[in-house]
């Protein structure tokens, strides 16, 4: 059989390995999904008093899993409204079990979770929404964005990185922060910069009190300078 002319092998063939490689079905696994939504409610059945707890837990949960960033964006999408806030803990040991320096996940959130970004180390993440309390927590490097508002304890123990709220933030943002850059684009609430020890707090908007607990570190407001030592 003659082939016509107009069929070159390697051209098409290096065509259809793109659409391949761009495919969903390739990078997103329903049943690894699956397995993380089933792996996510044994979590929630732990006792624990602390996110601490509950991190160093979740990480001992997710070492036998097989799963990507991908499958992580899209089990965000599932968590509903009246879930447990405790699904961010589990959503930040999953992330950094996989994160590397050059990704960038983004979670699309409905339910405002406790603990986004929890010890993050290396890469982006990105929420879509609200978050609740202590975002953040401990991190080392990378970046969090979060293009909504956040609850209290902001960047509750930060060594390093880069947290931005696109929005507010609540009370005590920046509290026990040791290191890295918090910035709000809006207002923040009271007692800001609580037992704050180092690292540099960008308030683009109003703060409406610092905590008499602050003790190191940089806090700016509206382009001043609120505190420095």
């Amino acid at each position: 059989m003659k082939l016509p002319k107009s069929f070159r092998p390697e051209k098409d063939l290096d065509s259809k390995i793109k659409d391949l490689l761009s495919s969903e079905s390739l990078v997103y696994d329903p049943g690894a999904v699956e397995d993380l939504l089933d792996v996510g409610e044994y979590f929630l059945e732990q006792e624990l008093d602390n996110y601490e707890g509950f991190y160093h837990v979740g990480v001992g949960l997710v070492k036998g899993l097989k799963y990507d960033l991908k499958d992580v964006e899209e089990l965000s999408k599932k968590i509903k409204q009246g879930q447990n806030k405790r699904l961010g803990v589990y959503l930040s040991a999953l992330i950094n079990k996989k994160i590397t320096e050059k990704d960038t996940i983004t979670l699309t959130l409905e339910e405002e979770l406790n603990g986004v970004g929890m010890y993050l180390q290396k890469g982006t993440l990105i929420i879509n929404g609200n978050v609740n309390n202590s975002i953040g927590w401990g991190m080392k490097d990378g970046k969090l964005i979060v293009k909504g508002n956040a609850y209290d304890y902001t960047g509750w123990c930060m060594e390093g990185g880069e947290v931005v709220v696109k929005g507010n933030a609540n009370d005590n943002t920046g509290c026990y922060m040791k290191g890295g850059e918090l910035v709000v684009e809006g207002d923040v609430n009271d007692f800001t910069g609580f037992d704050m020890a180092g690292g540099e707090l960008v308030v683009e908007g109003r703060i409406s009190s610092i905590s008499d607990l602050f003790k190191k570190g940089v806090i700016m407001e509206g382009g001043k300078t609120r505190r420095d030592c």
